[in-house]
């Protein structure tokens, strides 16, 4: 699961090793990150350390597909309320 570090080398840390599973910490994501993720066939885990519903609803928005959170519960009641 790397972690690219930024949107800047993403297209090359993709090209390079083609994980299935990218990282990136919360100020490194994008809804453009997630479709240059998604388009190389790795899904995005964002690492969403304040654990807040905002932060929540825009990787949601921005297409993750796993939200990493120091508040599971909180996120699990979130993702329930969702549907």
């Amino acid at each position: 699961m790397p972690d690219p570090e930024s949107e800047q080398t993403l297209r090359v840390m993709l090209q390079a090793t083609k994980p299935a599973v990218v990282a990136p910490v919360w100020n490194d994501f994008s809804d453009t990150f997630s479709a240059t993720c998604h388009d190389a066939g790795a899904v995005v885990f964002v690492d969403e350390r304040t654990s807040s519903v905002a932060n929540w609803n825009q990787a949601l928005d921005w297409g993750a597909d796993g939200i990493q959170t120091d508040d599971p519960e909180g996120l699990i009641a979130f993702l329930k309320k969702q549907q």
